[in-house]
Parts: C-alpha cells; structure tokens; sequence
C-alpha cells in the first residue's frame, strides 16, 4: 500500500496541476521549488535614477500618492525587463483567444497593461493615483482614473480576467 502511495504522489507531483501547490509551498516557505518568477536585481542604480529624477530622496511625510509615484519612478525603465521575465510566466494562463478585456485593478503607470497588450492581448487599467494614470496614458496605455468599485458598477459587461495586487 505503501509503495502505491509513493507512485500516486509521483504522478501527482508530474502533473501541471500540481506546479501551483509547488509555487504556493515555496513562497511559504516549506519547500525549495524554484519560482518561476524569482529574480534579484540590486536596487541602488534605480533608487540613484529616482532621486536625480524627482530631486531628493523619499520623504515618510509625503502623501501616499507621492510615495506611489516615486515608487514607480524608482522601477521605470532597466527593472521593466526584470518584470517581463516574470510576466512571461503568466501568459500560458491568460486565454487569447477571447474578445473579452483583461482589467488591471491598480495598475499604476501601466507596466502589466503594455506587456499585456504587446502581446495580443486587450486590456484597460484602472487606477486612482493621477500622477500614475497620466504616466500611463502618455505612454499610450489604456488607462482610467477611477475607483474599482465605482468603475465595476457602471459596467455592463464582462471581463476575461482581473489583475489586482495588494
């Protein structure tokens, strides 16, 4: 009984199904499966960029919509082709094939919407942040500034998936 165990959890632990356990183990900690959107870049030469770009460093005593876009500044550009490698890993669960739109609640400057959309797929942003929405739409990324909750409750159809990281 106890070898067919070990042959059910080795089929198991083959299957596609079962990469998502392995992901959710590892970022908690109780496994070393690699995650396949792991990656290390040092921090320094952005945080350098961000401050010689805004004018002086992070101050805790701005507004949280200050923070957010000095956060943004500090990722633009270099830290983006750090993002797609990780964004490349979620494209085999996003179905293209659909005319429905993909929404990205909170999307900032619109990072995941230009990946998103560079790769065939629809999609529309939503944000509060000002600062943020206009980076985005002069990058001409589809971007609206709203509330989710007002936003969602004005909409009449649906939508293919959401994207909402807290």
């Amino acid at each position: 009984m106890i070898e067919y165990m070990k042959k059910i959890k080795y089929i198991l632990r083959k299957t596609p199904f079962f990469i998502p356990v392995k992901w959710l183990a590892a970022l908690l900690g109780r496994s070393s499966f690699p995650l396949p959107f792991t990656s290390t870049i040092l921090a320094e030469p952005f945080l350098d960029r961000a401050i010689s770009r805004i004018g002086h460093p992070p101050d805790p005593e701005r507004s949280k919509e200050q923070f957010y876009s000095y956060f943004s500044e500090i990722w633009e550009d270099g830290y983006e082709n750090g993002l797609h490698q990780q964004y490349e890993t979620y494209l085999p669960h996003i179905p293209r094939n659909t005319k429905k739109i993909f929404v990205d609640v909170g999307c900032g400057a619109g990072e995941f919407l230009s990946f998103l959309t560079s790769n065939g797929i629809q999609a529309i942003g939503i944000d509060e942040n000002e600062q943020e929405v206009v980076r985005a739409q002069n990058n001409n990324i589809n971007v609206i500034r709203a509330n989710a909750l007002e936003f969602f409750a004005t909409i009449q159809h649906s939508f293919q998936a959401f994207h909402l990281l807290r």
